[in-house]
């Protein structure tokens, strides 16, 4: 009998969702993939869901996350984003099939990296939490208008236009979170009051990263 590992189905599982989408994933498909029995895969993952979740921690777990000599703020987070986006979109179904509730290991990987750098420029709690909205709220719309896409068009749309078109709101979200990075200084060194706020470690409800 073929011994499996957990890796193993993770990655069987990718591949699947990779080639036919989340939605279209079924455990028997599992099972030909990876040349055993349905009653195998079940042994390793007891269901779709769990299946789901275990590949969309795989997928995020291979975004980049740059060091701090990468540059300043900005461009490490364009960084890490720009590298989030090319993750997602490999799969970019899966993520409305995950319902709430349940912690995506890398995923709070990637939102603490996130505040992390907004701390780390100078942003105030409360901005911290409301960035990380705004910057999430881009990257889950981007993935979305590609999956329109793909069900338009039936095809797969060229990756190197569709990360060029990310780049180029990304660069204006960074340009405008600059600018209020400023304005906050300035209301700081004037003794304006700040509201502070909890910062956000994840979007309510299931939204994707």
């Amino acid at each position: 009998m073929t011994r499996l590992k957990e890796v193993d189905v993770v990655r069987a599982g990718t591949r699947i969702v990779e080639r036919v989408g989340a939605r279209a994933l079924t455990m028997r498909m599992l099972a030909a993939e990876l040349g055993v029995s349905t009653m195998a895969a079940y042994r390793h993952v007891v269901s779709k869901t769990d299946l789901l979740f275990l590949i969309a921690d795989d997928i995020l777990s291979g975004v980049v996350i740059p060091a701090s000599e990468a540059g300043e703020w900005d461009v490490t987070l364009a960084i890490l984003e720009s590298s989030a986006f090319a993750e997602i979109s490999r799969v970019p179904d899966l993520w409305d099939l995950l319902p709430a509730g349940r912690t995506i290991p890398s995923e709070v990987r990637l939102q603490t990296a996130v505040a992390d750098i907004l701390i780390g420029a100078g942003f105030d709690r409360a901005s911290v939490a409301w960035a990380q909205e705004a910057i999430l709220g881009y990257v889950l719309g981007q993935m979305r208008l590609r999956t329109r896409a793909l069900s338009s068009q039936g095809h797969a749309a060229d990756h190197e236009e569709l990360q060029a078109h990310f780049s180029y709101g990304l660069r204006i979200l960074l340009a405008g979170l600059k600018v209020e990075l400023e304005a906050e200084r300035s209301r700081v060194g004037s003794g304006t009051e700040v509201v502070s706020a909890t910062v956000v470690t994840r979007p309510p409800g299931r939204s994707g990263r």
